[in-house]
């Protein structure tokens, strides 16, 4: 084998990572294309252009996803099946078919009972009477229920979302929170909160 092409395929292996690698990956997802790699690599945008050019992409549309890896996060190029979105340190490359068929409608879940499931969200109420604080893990939310206005509602965030953070003054964004957290473009869609019966944000949950 040349050396030249030797040198390319070690360079594929860095800079790609397929979605059965071990890490947590997302509906439709075909792999990761790390950015930083790819530009370190005097292969990287010949390794990019194969990839899309064995799933069929056409040389434009190959050339164009070439100037997205240095595109606003976000940015998404399509062909086919095929998405290819901008992620803050990497490219994600999606099937669309999958992905579509996976989302789900943004309904809305009342909580006006003690115990229950709905959307991603499961509760009950514990009594608690020892005066011990309860566990501390960012996914469990802890409030005294019948304090609470309710009936409660778990849906996804939306544009012109508003938090009170806990000891501050004022508000803020649901988006600058989640921008603040890092979550991924194609994640942010899917973050949810949870607000009391006067609209009031109790918590957001990313993903």
């Amino acid at each position: 084998m040349p050396q030249s092409s030797v040198t390319s395929t070690v360079a594929a292996r860095d800079i790609v990572k397929y979605s059965d690698s071990g890490y947590s990956s997302y509906n439709g997802e075909i792999c990761r294309i790390n950015l930083k790699v790819l530009w370190d690599s005097l292969w990287g945008e010949q390794v990019l252009d194969r990839l899309l050019a064995e799933r069929s992409w056409p040389y434009g549309a190959r050339q164009e996803a070439i100037t997205l890896c240095r595109a606003s996060i976000g940015a998404e190029i399509s062909y086919e099946f095929d998405s290819l979105v901008r992620e803050r340190d990497y490219l994600l490359l999606l099937n669309i078919s999958v992905k579509d068929k996976s989302s789900q409608i943004d309904a809305e879940c009342s909580i006006n009972v003690e115990k229950g499931a709905c959307k991603g969200l499961n509760w009950h109420t514990n009594i608690n009477d020892d005066g011990s604080s309860p566990p501390t893990n960012p996914q469990i939310l802890w409030l005294d229920y019948n304090s609470l206005n309710h009936p409660l509602i778990w849906r996804f965030w939306r544009e012109g979302d508003k938090l009170e953070p806990s000891g501050m003054d004022g508000t803020v964004n649901v988006s600058d929170l989640l921008t603040q957290w890092k979550v991924p473009h194609i994640s942010r869609n899917k973050a949810q909160i949870l607000l009391d019966g006067r609209d009031k944000i109790l918590w957001v949950r990313r993903w």
